[in-house]
């Protein structure tokens, strides 16, 4: 197991009058003594370092939806999860909440609206909604008013790149200590983005290690079954 602590922001540096500021997350092993080396290994820490992992944070994650609404910025007001195909169709969306409790999701083609998915509120919010590469379930609160919110998807590369350059990850020689960093200009949405980059490397960390765990049993098995064919 991995415990995570709460992610503090604090002012940085200033560019171009704009305040700006870093923030970061202490992950740390559970486990103490041989096993607490074992859960950050070299290997893993190498991996969680590849453009391949950070396509599977930003997919995991939906960091290519992108809300629209200068109020509303916080997407965990908007939506309960969020996740995204690392191809998921490009363009200007939006979400309808109806005086008569029906949610829609549109995709905005020139001055059309075009229907990708309908459902009644509830079903938004118990059973996940996917069309064109994004999925999500929405906001028990969010879908109580009726009204609409714009968001747009980016090119998923974006989205990665903010994991792989944005998110700055240092061990501890032991591995059993991992260190998130990132910077950004809102001091509010920074940590609480922080934090779910988090919750997501540490579920990340402990699936390289049953896959691991899984690989190295198997091998063992193997080893022993030839061991016995020899004797």
């Amino acid at each position: 197991m991995l415990s995570i602590g709460f992610a503090i922001p604090f002012y940085y540096k200033a560019k171009s009058q704009v305040p700006i500021y870093r923030c970061k997350v202490v992950l740390k092993s559970d486990k103490y003594g041989d096993e607490e080396n074992k859960l950050l290994s070299n290997l893993r820490q190498a991996e969680m370092r590849t453009r391949t992992f950070a396509n599977r944070v930003a997919s995991k994650m939906g960091l290519a939806i992108v809300l629209q609404d200068s109020i509303l910025k916080n997407h965990g007001n908007v939506f309960a999860e969020q996740h995204t195909t690392v191809n998921p169709v490009l363009g200007h969306y939006a979400i309808e909440i109806t005086d008569n409790g029906y949610y829609y999701l549109y995709k905005m083609e020139k001055s059309k609206k075009v229907v990708l998915d309908s459902a009644n509120v509830w079903d938004s919010v118990d059973q996940l909604r996917s069309a064109n590469g994004i999925s999500f379930r929405l906001n028990s609160n969010f879908v109580q008013s009726p009204g609409e919110i714009d968001f747009r998807v980016r090119p998923f590369e974006k989205a990665s790149n903010m994991v792989l350059y944005g998110v700055n990850m240092k061990v501890s020689k032991s591995g059993a200590i991992m260190i998130l960093e990132m910077e950004g200009d809102d001091p509010v949405l920074l940590p609480r983005k922080l934090n779910k980059i988090a919750e997501v490397y540490s579920q990340e960390a402990l699936g390289l290690q049953s896959r691991d765990d899984q690989s190295y049993r198997g091998n063992l098995k193997k080893q022993l079954q030839i061991g016995r064919a020899h004797v």
